[in-house]
Parts: C-alpha cells; structure tokens; sequence
C-alpha cells in the first residue's frame, strides 16, 4: 500500500504541475513566443532532442515538468540580456497576460475534468444540488457543525461524525432525525449511534431548546452519499462544483494571508511535498474516486495558489504586467530582477519551513 500510495502521490504531482506547464507552452507556441526548453521531470537532464528552436527533455525527478520560455525573467531571477521578436518581454501586455495566466487556467479545467470523472464513476457528495438524473447510494448525515458547551458536544458528538441511529432507528436524512425527535421535549435523553471513520461510537445525550422552540441537539447536519451522473450532467455539476470551491478557497486564502500578514502562525493551515504526500497515502486507502477527488482539490488549489502576487509564481509575474498597463511604460528590468531574486529566496525558505514543519508532524 505504501508503493501504491507513493506512486499516487508522483503520477498526481506530476500530471498537476505537467498540465500547468503546459498550458505556458501551448499559449507560448500560439503567440509565437519562442519555447526553448519543455522539460518532463525535473533536472539532472537524462535525454534532450530539438524539435525546430524547442528542446525536448526527459529528466531524473519525475515530478510534473517544466517550460523555458525565451525572454522571460527566469525563477532564479536570471534576465534576458537582449531582446528579439520572438521574446517573452517583446510582446504585447495582453500576450504576456495569456500566456502567464494560461497555467492557471489550464488547472481550471483540469479540476472540472477531474471532478466530472469522478461524478460518472460515483463520488462521495454533498447532497444540496443534485441533477434529478442523479443516481444517489450510501446515503447518509454528517455533522457539519455543532454548537459549543450543548449537551451532545459535552457527550462527545463531533463534527464529521455521521448519524447512523437516533433511538436505535436507524436515520439516513436529515428528515429522518426531525421525525425522530419531534415528539422529544428539551432536557430529554436520547440515545445516538455515531459512525466514525471505521468505528461506532454509541452515546446518550440530553437535547436542548432550538430557537424555533423545538427540541434538539444543537448540531447542523448535511446529507452525503455517493453521486452518479451521466455524462453531461456530470460536467455541469464539476463547473459548479469546481466554481462553488474556488469562492470557498478564495476566502480561505484571503484569511490566510490576513492572518500572516498579522503575525499569527498559520503552518498548520498549510502543507508542503511531505504533507500532500501524506495527503495522498491517506486518499489511496479510501479508494480510487477519492484520489481523483483529491487531485482535483489540489489542483484548483495549485491554480489559486499560482494567483498570489508572490515571485516566483505567475502572479508574482502577473503584478508586473498589471503595473506595466497602469503607468503605460515598461517597468525597468533591474527592478524585476530584484524583486523576482528577493521573492524566490523567501519561497525557498517558506517550502523548507513548510516540509521540515511536516516531517516533525509525521514523526510525532
């Protein structure tokens, strides 16, 4: 299991960061901008061959890729030093603008095409907005959130529990509990069976007066199961799965950021190679829909991670562009070059911090 998770983690990685990096190429090809280098893997280089004016290379770390766009101010800052027609820096801001976005773009789709994937095989969901040609199985409630100090909290309830039983009957909606407890007064016990991850846990609770005067325990459920859709139906419900995500990452990130930029430590909300790689371990003993699942999360997160206005990802590159079309002259290139040296040694040391925080959490 730990050779099929391993090899999850590299063939997931690699496709992810392989279609970003294609989409640099792909948009660079179509401006003309020339390509000299598309590398799969990561270097030391084992085989090169020229196709026209691009390299072609097969390298040692097979995780993701790489392209060389000519003209462009590279990771470790280095700048072109003059420039020709078919250079990055030679085009026009919108040119420039595609083909730095066209990565994030490119994960975009990429996460629709996964999630629409995993919809036709059958894929665990949320039940709020399901197609009527949906096929639903394994059904279920799940505490989505619950109020602190009520009764059930006290008595162990938590939130990813699914409710299996209220009373020794067994409940799969949310319809179901209410009927459960409405001939229930507050302050009553009642009797719950909890299905956490492989274990149940049975436990006896008190319910407490909800506002609408109706007794309960205090907890928000939503309904999941395993959801299976047609073709068609199942890449509209990825655009809108993909795009209701994309709101809630954004948010999240923002928060993140906000958080940072306060002083408050934020290494547990994020993960490094080590981390996703646990990540992966965890998802390949789930089940094959739900690596698929997880590597469509990752790779909207990798698309709105590349976003950030931070050398030496393409929003770093982007912010540039940005100033460039507000002053109306090109920003000096010096500057460039300082700034994407500065932030790619900040990056370096970020991921360092990142792995060497998620290898002592492994080992503890």
């Amino acid at each position: 299991m730990i050779w099929a998770s391993a090899i999850s983690f590299i063939v997931i990685l690699g496709i992810l960061v392989l279609v970003h990096e294609l989409g640099h190429f792909l948009s660079a090809r179509a401006f003309r901008v020339g390509v000299e280098e598309f590398g799969f893997g990561f270097p030391p280089r084992l085989f090169g061959k020229k196709f026209g004016k691009t390299l072609y290379s097969l390298n040692a770390i097979p995780i993701g890729g790489f392209v060389k766009i000519k003209g462009i101010i590279e990771q470790d800052g280095a700048a072109p030093t003059e420039r020709k027609p078919d250079d990055f820096m030679a085009q026009s801001l919108l040119k420039r603008f595609a083909i730095l976005i066209a990565g994030i773009v490119m994960n975009y789709l990429l996460t629709i095409v996964l999630f629409a994937i995993g919809y036709m095989i059958g894929m665990p969901s949320q039940l709020g907005d399901v197609p009527a040609n949906a096929v639903v199985s394994n059904q279920s409630v799940v505490v989505a959130d619950i109020t602190a100090d009520v009764p059930a909290a006290q008595a162990g309830l938590q939130v990813g529990d699914t409710i299996s039983a209220v009373n020794q009957t067994p409940v799969t909606t949310v319809a179901s509990i209410k009927e459960q407890l409405a001939p229930v007064t507050s302050g009553a016990v009642i009797a719950l069976s909890v299905q956490r991850g492989e274990t149940t846990v049975d436990m006896t609770t008190a319910t407490t007066a909800l506002s609408d005067g109706q007794a309960g325990i205090g907890a928000y459920f939503v309904e999941t199961g395993t959801v299976e859709l047609p073709f068609g139906s199942a890449v509209v419900q990825a655009t809108k799965q993909t795009w209701r995500l994309t709101q809630t990452l954004v948010v999240a990130f923002g928060g993140l950021i906000g958080s940072a930029v306060q002083g408050k430590d934020v290494s547990g909300a994020v993960a490094g190679p080590v981390g996703i790689a646990t990540l992966t371990h965890q998802a390949t003993q789930l089940g094959f829909v739900y690596v698929i699942q997880f590597a469509a999360l990752l790779s909207l997160n990798l698309a709105i991670f590349n976003l950030l206005p931070f050398p030496p990802l393409d929003g770093g590159k982007l912010i540039f562009v940005g100033l460039e079309a507000i002053v109306r002259r090109p920003i000096p290139l010096r500057w460039q070059v300082i700034v994407h040296n500065v932030g790619f040694i900040i990056f370096l040391i970020f991921i360092m911090a990142v792995t060497i925080k998620d290898v002592v959490g492994l080992i503890s």
